[in-house]
């Protein structure tokens, strides 16, 4: 983010029909320069991230093709843990990357709807510091850290 970048004075975020006292009571962190920057932040990771899936994918596939063969023409067991290995680490990067992936869209949904850098778990504002290191952030330190503990 740029250095000009600067907070909005707290105003009420804007909420749907229903929200709560205390949900109205929340404030947006950001002016409309600042939001724009990290929309546009969460789209260039979320293609990142849509790349890497890609990569994964093929790799899990191509892993797969591999013990496949490798069971078939009963070759060393050794080669075949090792496939498996390597299958399980590429679907470990993969659910990794999908679950990055969900908090950018929620992220850029929150921004659509007015709601960005509201903790999930509390209510409260995240703080700035925390969403421009992390613009995908959905809870506050706090909540994370209990979130951590668990």
């Amino acid at each position: 983010m740029s250095e000009d970048t600067q907070l909005k004075q707290a105003t009420p975020a804007r909420r749907g029909k229903g929200a709560s006292s205390t949900a109205d009571a929340v404030v947006s962190l950001f002016d409309a320069k600042a939001l724009k920057e990290i929309q546009r932040a969460l789209m260039g990771q979320k293609a990142e991230l849509q790349d890497q899936l890609n990569t994964e994918a093929q790799a899990f596939s191509s892993s797969e093709s591999e013990i496949a063969s490798e069971i078939r023409s009963d070759e060393n067991p050794a080669e075949a843990g090792s496939a498996t290995f390597e299958r399980e680490k590429h679907l470990s990067i993969a659910n990794n990357v999908q679950d990055l992936l969900d908090k950018n869209a929620k992220a850029l949904n929150k921004i659509a709807r007015g709601s960005y850098g509201i903790c999930e778990v509390c209510g409260k504002p995240i703080s700035a510091e925390r969403l421009m290191a992390l613009p995908h952030a959905l809870m506050c330190i706090e909540c994370k850290k209990a979130e951590e503990r668990r």
